[in-house]
């Protein structure tokens, strides 16, 4: 295994366009797909962005079936293990699990403007769904994600409030294969978490502790190049930009129980995007884990899930 590769960020600079365009940022959007939707008002006057084209996500990804079958086969003391492949086992055992469901929340900010994020994600066996709702004073959105075996259909929607809180109605739909939308988005439908976890991308920083519960808190620092690689295309896909933004930082907490097991994701995260002047932003998410022992009803599209 290589160490601890290092890729020089390479900027991209282009002509002007001739024409101003509002565009609409989307960041922070499920993990258990993993993402995060965050929408800033931006205007493109000279299009910037980092290039992440030269970084090849097979070269900087761990072998993590293998590290999970060492786990299965030669178990050791959690606190021995390193943050990232502590990590790494529980979102892999995650994802074998055939009943599951997480509840997500999340929040960006960016001059002045907070844009505010509910999700949902089940997962039968073969089946999964994935909503995602976001809101500010500027901008509404809402996407479901069916999964069926080797389908992936996306639907558009109108977010919607009332007594019950707010939720939202669907019409247009996109269909992909599962390698078109990992291809398209940045990982497959079923994958927990979006960002890449591994020996290369994260940083001597990280470290696991043990809480006073019982439960262990893996703290990551994450390079904020090479572990956005697939979580750039997503962000692209939400947003309809032509150039990715630039993260300064990623910061990841995964609590886990003694048995590895998933329990809870906190994100925080900043980057810039490129308006009339360079602006920061700064975007947070939580996502809470659950194995379940049967089968959750997945919504039609024309069941509303209130939040």
């Amino acid at each position: 295994m290589e160490n601890n590769i290092k890729k020089e960020k390479k900027k991209i600079f282009k002509k002007p366009s001739k024409r101003t365009l509002c565009t609409i940022l989307g960041v922070v959007f499920s993990i258990s797909i993993g993402t995060l939707i965050g929408y800033l008002v931006a205007v493109e006057v000279s299009p910037k962005g980092n290039d992440y084209s030269n970084l090849n996500e097979n070269t900087l990804t761990d072998d993590v079936s293998k590290l999970y079958q060492d786990y299965i086969d030669k178990p050791k003391d959690i606190l021995s293990y390193s943050p990232n492949d502590l990590a790494n086992i529980a979102i892999y055992k995650y994802s074998q699990q055939s009943y599951t469901e997480s509840i997500i929340t999340g929040s960006a900010n960016s001059m002045g403007v907070t844009q505010k994020t509910y999700g949902r994600s089940y997962k039968n066996k073969d089946s999964a769904f994935n909503e995602s709702i976001s809101e500010s004073s500027f901008v509404k959105v809402a996407k479901r994600f069916y999964g069926n075996g080797d389908e992936v259909d996306i639907y558009n929607g109108n977010i919607e409030k009332n007594d019950q809180g707010i939720s939202a109605s669907y019409q247009d739909k996109e269909e992909f294969t599962s390698e078109s939308y990992k291809d398209t988005w940045g990982k497959s439908f079923k994958e927990p978490v979006i960002y890449i976890i591994s020996e290369k991308t994260t940083l001597e920083t990280s470290k696991v502790t043990k809480e006073e519960d019982g439960n262990y808190l893996i703290s990551l620092d994450l390079d904020p190049q090479t572990s956005v690689v697939n979580y750039v295309k997503q962000m692209v896909q939400m947003s309809g930009l032509d150039e990715a933004p630039e993260f300064i930082d990623v910061h990841l907490e995964f609590t886990i129980d003694s048995s590895l097991n998933l329990i809870e994701l906190n994100v925080k995260e900043t980057y810039y995007v490129w308006m009339v002047v360079k602006s920061k932003t700064e975007a947070t998410l939580k996502e809470e884990y659950k194995v379940l022992d049967k089968e959750s009803k997945i919504p039609s599209i024309d069941e509303k899930i209130y939040y």
